[in-house]
C-alpha cells in the first residue's frame, strides 16, 4: 500500500477518521495490496470527512468512507452505488461492521446492479452472509438485473 495519505484542508483529522483509516489499512493489508493509495480530504459544506482508497487494481472497486462530524453515520460509497451505516442504540460508531464490508469489498466479493448512479449492492461477506445495501426501486429478481461484478484487489 502505497503511503499517500492527504488531507486537502491543512486541519489534523478527528480520532474517529483516523481510527477508520487504520481499519482501511488493516484491510488492504490482508489482500496485500501494496499499490493501493489511501487518502483524506475534508468536505467543509457537507460536514464530512472522507477517507477515499484506490486499488492497484483497476477492475477493483474504489472504495470511499464518509464520516460526518456529527460521529453518528458513515457513507460508504462505491464506483455507482453508495449506502449508510448508522450508529447502534448506544450511539457508537458501526466500526465492526464497517471493517466486514470493507473486507468484503476489497476481495471483490461486491456486486452492483441496474443503470444509473444509484444502484443496489449485494455483498457476500468472509462470515458467509449476505448483505443487500443501497437502494432497490423495483421489486425484480437479483438475477435478472444487468450486474456489475468487480475483482479483488492485488495481491502479494
Amino acid at each position: 500500500m502505497s503511503d499517500d495519505r492527504t488531507v486537502d484542508t491543512g486541519m489534523e483529522p478527528p480520532e474517529l477518521v483516523v481510527l477508520v483509516e487504520a481499519i482501511v489499512g488493516r484491510v488492504l493489508a490482508t489482500v496485500g495490496d501494496r499499490e493501493a493509495s489511501i487518502s483524506l480530504t475534508y468536505a467543509r459544506a457537507a460536514g464530512t470527512w472522507f477517507v477515499d482508497v484506490t486499488p492497484g487494481n483497476p477492475l477493483a472497486a474504489s472504495i470511499s468512507v464518509g464520516i460526518a462530524d456529527s460521529d453518528d453515520e458513515f457513507l460508504v460509497g462505491v464506483p455507482n452505488a453508495h449506502w449508510e451505516l448508522w450508529a447502534d442504540d448506544a450511539q457508537r460508531p458501526p466500526l465492526a461492521e464497517l471493517e466486514r464490508q470493507l473486507k468484503a469489498i476489497v476481495l471483490g466479493r461486491i456486486e452492483t446492479a441496474g443503470r444509473g448512479t444509484d444502484r443496489p449492492a449485494v455483498l457476500r461477506l468472509t462470515d458467509g452472509t449476505t448483505r443487500r445495501v443501497g437502494r432497490a426501486l423495483l421489486p425484480i429478481p437479483w438475477r435478472w438485473r444487468r450486474r456489475t461484478s468487480f475483482d479483488a484487489y492485488g495481491s502479494d
